[in-house]
């Protein structure tokens, strides 16, 4: 679709100017769009391939074949370039202590440029709306790489796009939901992807997820509440424990993949019950959440990632009750973090390490209360 710079090496000025000129008209694109869309499939697609793993990576590699019939698409592969490009640009991305201990700087945009990139996204949000209702099998490669691609560019928004909301605004978890829904559609003979088993990956030898053993705590929490019913206890541990099933089997995936791309998606696969407890801001979910934020702040090598989860996890415990506080005293100590990163998630080390090791707080009778105030990071 693009011609390389070796392909280039004998035409002449005036012969590469009618090629771009060409180029540009047949996809209805200005000169700096075509330039962003050739910076897209030149530079982006290897870093989400990468991200993505073997499975999502060979649809991701199509993306430029698919532009022409999906507006939505186009605009999205114009709006990650763009954002990719803000990265590229910066005069650096690390401040480096003693060559070990690299801290990506907040991912923040100037106001221009954020008013910017959310006029982009809006006209985004408009454009696969449209193609949304009008779905066919024809049209669906490009409607479900659209909204993988909007997900990754909404996780890339800071502040303008949270993860949780807690005054009950859209957040981006609720973002995930389209490619969950046109996922599974009866008229276009699609079929829901299979929920992920209520038991552990088979394999014997899996890599286990970082204090993996605190989530099943998180569940046991809830037979020490007296706001319950029986009934409603179980219910609720059964939610919370489809839930973490779902994690472990992504997780596994990833490790099998070399990628981060099933884990990070752990909340397109949530079940409607877990939604609404999402939405009701249940404390038992809001920790399984900061684990997963947890998670996930290891990945801040990748730019949309960066240090996005940082003060989710802080709100999260500003807003749990004062006894439940002290149980997100792993994440909060992950997310202040840029030590560790996907190598020691997917090999396992950092089950090795000593801030593994140290004893979880859901094996202490008495844990010491953590005060989030104190614990802030410095801006």
């Amino acid at each position: 679709m693009f011609s390389s710079d070796d392909e280039n090496d004998n035409e002449t000025p005036q012969s590469m100017a009618i090629t771009n000129t060409s180029m540009a008209l047949l996809l209805g694109l200005d000169f700096t769009q075509l330039e962003l869309l050739r910076f897209y499939y030149l530079e982006s697609v290897p870093v989400l391939c990468e991200a993505s793993g073997k499975d999502v990576s060979q649809w991701l590699k199509n993306t430029p074949g698919l532009i022409s019939q999906s507006p939505a698409l186009k605009q999205a592969c114009l709006v990650f370039a763009s954002v990719h490009l803000r990265h590229v640009r910066k005069s650096t991305d690390y401040i480096s202590t003693n060559s070990t201990v690299h801290k990506p700087k907040p991912n923040m945009l100037s106001d221009r440029a954020m008013t910017q990139l959310l006029s982009e996204f809006i006209l985004l949000l408009i454009q696969h709306k449209k193609e949304l209702l009008n779905l066919s099998p024809p049209t669906y490669p490009g409607v479900l790489t659209t909204s993988v691609i909007i997900y990754i560019i909404a996780i890339s928004m800071g502040p303008l796009m949270p993860l949780v909301n807690f005054d009950g605004g859209a957040d981006l978890f609720q973002v995930t939901r389209n490619m969950m829904a046109i996922s599974a559609d009866p008229i276009l003979g699609i079929v829901q992807p299979v929920q992920a088993p209520f038991f552990p990956p088979s394999d014997a030898g899996r890599i286990l997820l970082p204090r993996e053993e605190d989530l099943w705590g998180i569940v046991k929490l809830v037979d020490q509440s007296t706001a319950y019913s029986e009934f409603d206890k179980r219910t609720l541990k059964f939610t919370l424990s489809c839930e973490i099933y779902s994690l472990l089997h992504l997780f596994h995936l990833d490790t099998k993949l070399h990628s981060v791309g099933h884990t990070g998606a752990w909340c397109s696969y949530w079940r409607d019950g877990f939604l609404q407890l999402r939405r009701e801001l249940n404390p038992y979910a809001l920790l399984l959440i900061s684990y997963y934020c947890a998670y996930t702040h290891l990945f801040h090598q990748m730019f949309w990632w960066a240090d996005r989860t940082v003060d989710t996890v802080y709100e999260i415990v500003d807003y749990l009750p004062e006894e439940l506080k002290k149980y997100a005293e792993w994440p909060l100590q992950m997310v202040r973090r840029f030590d560790y990163g996907v190598d020691e998630f997917l090999t396992g080390k950092l089950r090795k390490l000593s801030i593994y090791t140290r004893r979880s707080v859901f094996n202490q009778r008495r844990g010491v209360r953590t005060n989030t105030r104190n614990h802030r990071r410095r801006v």
